[in-house]
């Protein structure tokens, strides 16, 4: 069976315009038509069968496409022994 990526559409929460380096910072978004959420939430999101997030100003333009598999990745790092 074919997967298809599955992406969340994300603004930038409380009148801010969405960004990759307040997604970085762990900063709020408004999913589209729906709660609030932050790269704190991508193993749910993963674990929700999403596959992408979508970072949109509220213009329509996309500003970044993030895959979840590489947020996680960068967000839960294993501490380094060094």
């Amino acid at each position: 069976m074919v997967k298809f990526p599955i992406e969340m559409t994300l603004v930038g929460a409380y009148g801010r315009e969405a960004t990759v380096e307040d997604w970085k910072a762990g900063k709020d978004f408004k999913i589209y038509n729906g709660p609030y959420c932050s790269i704190r939430d991508v193993k749910r999101m993963k674990a929700d069968g999403y596959t992408d997030v979508a970072l949109v100003r509220r213009d329509g333009t996309v500003v970044a496409m993030i895959n979840i598999d590489e947020a996680i990745a960068s967000t839960y790092k294993t501490p380094s022994l060094y």
